[in-house]
């Protein structure tokens, strides 16, 4: 008999054929028993013809298994999978012409969910399998073994675990493998080393552990490799090198990748991207490196600890169009020699050490840009380029949008060519040494979006021309020294957003037409010299959720309109001078978080309708002249004494320090007499003169009983304090004074603008009377002097250079040291705490400090705050920290201190669970690598703030705010984080978490911003979530999350950011989602969501940007969407939607 081949037809006729084509009807059990009885009994004998058609039978038995375990199937893709038709004729469903055997499953961005059926093994021609972008999980349960055919195995974007199947290196056709963003995990699999044919090769986004198998050398013809996103570790085999014919390769964001890049990877002629971006390497670049690269279009070497310099030679891969090397430690000039790469478009240097070229004053690298015709972004900021711009500037092409120069020490003025940008859209220039004026004819630069000119010495006013940027979102010139008035043309600028004016010597009103930016989100117009009245119309600021016009002249009442400001969550007015009463109407301003209407001139009482105010977390209303009552109830019930104080006529709780209102309260009766010896101190004398005037005055009052005795068992004892005790007439044990406020913070808040507010009313009246000048003259003489005395630090000079003088730390007086905020270098000295016991705070941040950080303040025994970050510490940090008993906060972020050497615990840590009043801990960014120890769990609860990687957390309960982000956090959230139930922030984005968001993490009833993005979490959002009632921020996005969107989210009222994209959610959006009536940025797209678009949708009428795209939401676009009257973004692309383009939204 003739044996039949795999291509052999069964004639539809012969009874053998009749049969066959009525088995479909039987029980699919019944049928694969048949089959397989047969298959057994006839094992390799000759097969008749009849028995052919079964193999034909037994595809569809396997399609219907599949499909069985379907649970969802939101396009109805399968729903003509049944006997109605041919199989061949399914939807995804390719046969082979002879045979009608099944070669190939196209089932691809469908939105299926539900697990595998083994019985696929069973399609033995399938040469392809693509399940892409769909919701499959569990185990990959296939027998490889049995699909000898395969050539395309493609289930990327589902959510498959476990090991990958050795059943698969019988797949010796395999050709392309894509199993991106599953979660795969244990080692990667040798024998893939051993597919020959493969060609593509893409498990990125994995759990994948271990090492690189130098085993995919073997991997001859492959010309994708991408195993990115991994938790894999260890070096890169030089072996890959091997790899002749890659044009893509990616070993990005492993856990680490460590160890250099082997040279031989660079003389790959065939490559087009080569990425190991945000790893652990290290070294050089090969000087050669361009030479043999001569297809590279893209190259990411970012996140990583390269040195070194940039090899010119780069200029040889003519085809670069990406170059991404930040942030990194190269050196050395940028090779000029990259403006002769004629396709670049994007280049990103920052974050390095790069210098301008030597013995060139301008900065010769963008003159040598300007040749890259195609040039689109440059990012250099964060180096040390340090020259002038050159006038060449204005000669690059009109293809450049982005450039960024900041924070490079970039000297002299903005030449007038930058205005030849005609096409640029964003400019920063920022923290630089840039002096002169804003170039008059900015304003030709017609599409600018962005610009950015802070922090330099920029001065004069601010030109009209740049009020014609109609275009302009976010404007960023503080911390200059501008000067002029605030135009009335501001009005042009109709898409601006985000307003920086602070910090200059802005002055005049400010104008009215500034309140007609309706788009206007952040406005900051502080430490200025603005006068007049606020505009009456600010309240038609309606978008604007960030206000700061402290420190100014302002004057005249607070306009009544400020209560229509109900997106605003922070409102800063202080230091200004204010009167009048304060709006009733201020709980209008529905979303406040943060009122401070402190050291002004206001009056009357303080408005009952403040404890309306649900948001409200500050409100301090401090040196004021009100009066009356403090209102109880609401978010007032959790204010303190700090935000009354210096308003004499006020009464309340007993809580606040102040008499009760219905007592009549008494006025202490101090002598009104001043010795003859004060006017030979007036003002003109000598400091050491006034000092002894100073105690002269203490002896005379206290022999004349005239002055109450100055304290010896106050806390801090020193001549610092005495002149406070003496000058305000209180001791620091007061019973006003607990907790944080002391007599000296209490002075501190006063100055320098009320420093009448806490100095002794009789004592300055004294002091007025019996000197000479006019009563004016002698005034603000005082005030002055009263203010020198008073005073203790040199915060934010601008900027000091040079080292803190040595003998600076031998003062042994010292309460408060400060020099933050300035440009101060050099080493603290070794025996800097042996000479400072009253020192109670060191500031020392934002400055360039180097070196180790000596053991020796341990010493400073009274110190209560220590804030030294960011600088450039480095080495250990002391565990003799541990050892000061009354340190409340340590700030010690962005330095490069490391962990104890030969300690795999972070060991700082036990030793700070000895500082038993400790209430904020900021370690973050900085090298300790090292575990966390069980004994975190041991710090004391006065601690609320923790930024490092606790495990062990379940103890702080008195924790508000913990971050945890941008770590390399595996495991899952810890379930018994609901005992924290003071948490108002948990950050725990940008790690390694997985499994499912825990039930107790629902009982944290006053979180308000929670961050669990960028992580690999699955299951679903439960409905418990309408317990965060407080919920303001949720990020949930870049996650495995599925399931439906519950309802329950929809009840929370006070959401305003909601982030959920990059998920696998599925199911309708909810109906009730209008709901969210503050919300004001909503992004669920990149998921699978189905049906149609919720009416409510138009209820939203605080948004501003929605994406939904990327979904499969189908029907009609809703008509009222032009209920959405603040949106400025909508995305509702690469959907299902039909129907015509509603033309209400013209009405946007």
């Amino acid at each position: 008999m003739e044996r039949k081949g795999p291509g052999t037809e069964l004639p539809p006729t012969t009874s053998a054929g009749m049969a066959a084509a009525n088995l479909s009807s039987l029980p699919i059990s019944f049928l694969l028993c048949c089959f397989l009885t047969l298959t057994t009994v006839l094992g390799e004998e000759e097969v008749p013809s009849a028995f052919v058609s079964l193999s034909n039978v037994s595809d569809e038995f396997a399609l219907l298994s599949f499909k069985s375990l379907v649970t969802r199937d939101p396009y109805n893709v399968l729903s003509n999978w049944n006997s109605n038709i041919s199989f061949c004729q399914w939807i995804g469903v390719s046969c082979s012409r002879s045979s009608q055997r099944v070669v190939a499953l196209y089932l691809a961005d469908k939105a299926l969910e539900g697990t595998l059926s083994p019985y696929i093994s069973n399609l033995s021609f399938l040469q392809v399998l693509d399940l892409s972008n769909d919701s499959f999980h569990g185990h990959l349960p296939i027998d490889f073994s049995r699909l000898p055919l395969l050539e395309n195995l493609s289930i990327r974007k589902n959510n498959f675990e476990g090991l990958f199947p050795q059943t698969l290196s019988h797949c010796r056709h395999l050709q392309i493998l894509s199993a991106r963003e599953n979660q795969f995990n244990g080692s990667i699999p040798e024998f893939l080393g051993s597919l020959s044919e493969l060609t593509f090769l893409n498990i990125r986004g994995n759990r994948f552990t271990g090492t690189i198998p130098v085993a995919f050398a073997n991997l001859s013809k492959l010309e994708h490799f991408n195993i990115g996103h991994n938790w894999m570790h260890g070096n890169i085999p030089p072996e890959l090198g091997r790899l002749s014919r890659l044009t893509f390769f990616s070993v990005e964001y492993l856990y680490p990748a460590t160890g250099t890049v082997p040279e031989i990877l660079f003389n790959i002629s065939t490559l087009q991207i080569l990425t190991v971006f945000g790893n652990h390497l290290t070294g050089h670049l090969p000087r050669n490196i361009g030479h043999f690269l001569p297809n590279l279009q893209g190259l990411y070497l970012g996140e990583n600890n390269f040195s070194g310099p940039l090899p010119a030679s780069l200029s040889n891969a003519t085809k670069l169009e990406i170059l991404s090397l930040a942030p990194n430690n190269f050196s050395g000039p940028i090779p000029l020699e990259l403006g002769s790469l004629p396709n670049l478009r994007h280049l990103f240097l920052w974050g390095s050490k790069f210098t301008n070229t030597p013995g060139s004053r301008d900065l010769s690298i963008l003159t040598s840009l300007t040749k890259c015709r195609m040039i689109e972004e440059i990012y250099l900021s964060q180096n040390l380029l340090n020259g002038i711009l050159p006038a060449s500037i204005g000669n690059f092409t009109p293809t450049l949008w982005h450039l960024d120069l900041s924070f490079n020490e970039i000297e002299s003025t903005i030449p007038l060519a930058l205005a030849n940008l005609t096409k640029l859209m964003s400019l920063d220039l920022s923290y630089n040494r840039i002096e002169g004026s804003i170039p008059p004819n900015m304003g030709s630069m017609g599409n600018l979006q962005e610009l950015t000119l802070s922090g330099n010495f920029l001065e004069g006013s601010i030109p009209n021309s740049l009020y014609q940027l109609v275009h302009m979102g976010n404007l960023y010139l503080h911390n200059n020294a501008l000067t002029g008035p605030i135009s009335n043309s501001i009005n042009n600028l109709t898409s601006l957003q985000k307003l920086y004016l602070n910090s200059n010597n802005l002055s005049s009103a400010i104008p009215p037409a500034l309140c007609e930016l309706k788009d206007l989100i952040w406005l900051y117009l502080q430490d200025n010299s603005f006068t007049g009245h606020l505009p009456l119309d600010v309240g038609n600021l309606a978008a604007v959720d960030k206000m700061d016009i402290s420190v100014n002249k302002l004057t005249g009442e607070l306009p009544a309109s400020l209560s229509y400001l109900q997106r605003i969550e922070y409102l800063n007015l202080s230091k200004n001078s204010f009167d009048g009463h304060i709006p009733e109407k201020l709980d209008g301003m529905v979303n406040i978080q943060s009122i401070d209407l402190s050291h002004n001139k206001l009056s009357g009482e303080i408005p009952k309708s403040l404890k309306n105010l649900r948001q409200l977390q500050v409100l301090n209303l401090s040196f004021n002249q009100l009066e009356g009552e403090i209102p109880s109830g609401g978010n007032l019930a959790n204010l303190s004494t700090e935000s009354f104080v210096g308003n004499n006529a006020l009464c309340g709780a007993s809580k606040f320090h102040l008499p009760a209102c219905l007592e009549k309260t008494k006025n202490h009766k101090k002598a009104r007499h001043m010795t003859k010896v004060v006017v030979g101190c007036a003002i003109g004398g000598s400091a050491l003169l006034l000092v002894v005037c100073m105690l002269i005055v203490v002896f005379d009052n206290r022999k004349r009983r005239l002055v109450k005795l100055v304290s010896t068992k106050a806390d801090v004892y020193s001549y610092g304090i005495l002149l406070l005790e003496v000058f305000t007439g209180r001791k620091p044990t007061d019973e006003r004074f607990h907790g944080d406020f002391s007599l000296r913070k209490w002075v501190a808040e006063a100055l320098p603008v009320a420093i009448s507010d806490v100095i002794d009313g009789h004592l300055l009246k004294d002091l007025l009377k019996e000197s000479n000048g006019t009563e004016t003259e002698r005034s603000a003489a005082w005030n002055e002097l009263l203010v020198m005395i008073m005073e203790t630090g040199v915060e934010y000079l601008y900027p000091a250079t040079g080292t803190v003088p040595e003998i600076l730390f031998n003062i042994s007086t010292l309460q408060i040291l400060t020099v933050f905020g300035n440009h101060l270098t050099g080493h603290l000295p070794r025996n800097i705490g042996h000479f400072l016991p009253n020192l109670q705070g060191l500031y020392l941040g934002e400055n360039n400090f180097s070196g180790p950080l000596p053991a020796s303040l341990s010493n400073a025994t009274k110190l209560e705050i220590l804030s030294l970050g960011p600088n450039n510490f480095s080495g250990p940090i002391p565990l003799e920290l541990g050892s000061l008993p009354h340190l409340r906060q340590l700030f010690l972020g962005e330095s490069m201190f490391t962990n104890t050497p030969g300690s795999r615990e972070v060991s700082i840590l036990t030793s700070l669970t000895k500082c038993q009043m400790l209430e904020e801990i900021d370690l973050s960014q900085n090298l300790l690598n090292g575990i966390l120890p069980t004994s975190i769990g041991n710090l004391t609860t006065t601690l609320w703030n923790l930024n490092l990687i606790p495990l062990a957390l379940a103890n702080l309960t008195k924790l508000m705010s913990l971050y945890l982000s941008f770590n390399r956090i595996e495991g899952s959230i810890p379930p018994n984080i609901g005992s924290m139930d003071n948490l108002q922030v948990l950050t725990l984005f940008a790690n390694f978490l997985e499994g499912s968001i825990p039930n107790s993490l629902h009982q944290l009833v006053h979180v308000g911003n929670l961050y669990l993005d960028n992580n690999a979490l699955t299951g679903p959002i439960l409905n418990s979530i309408n317990n965060l009632t407080s919920l303001q921020k949720l990020y949930l996005n870049s996650n495995n999350l599925s399931s439906a969107i519950p309802p329950a989210l929809c009840e929370l009222k006070d959401l305003i950011w909601l982030y959920l994209q990059d998920n696998s959610f599925t199911g309708h959006l909810p109906l009730d989602v209008g709901n969210l009536a503050v919300v004001d940025k909503m992004d669920i797209s990149m998921s699978q969501l189905t049906g149609e678009l919720p009416a409510s949708l138009s209820e939203l009428q605080r948004i501003e940007y929605l994406n939904l795209s990327k979904n499969s939401l189908d029907g009609h676009i809703p008509e009222k969407l032009d209920g959405l009257v603040n949106i400025q973004t909508i995305d509702l692309s690469h959907n299902k939607l039909s129907g015509e383009i509603p033309k209400s939204l013209k009405n946007l």
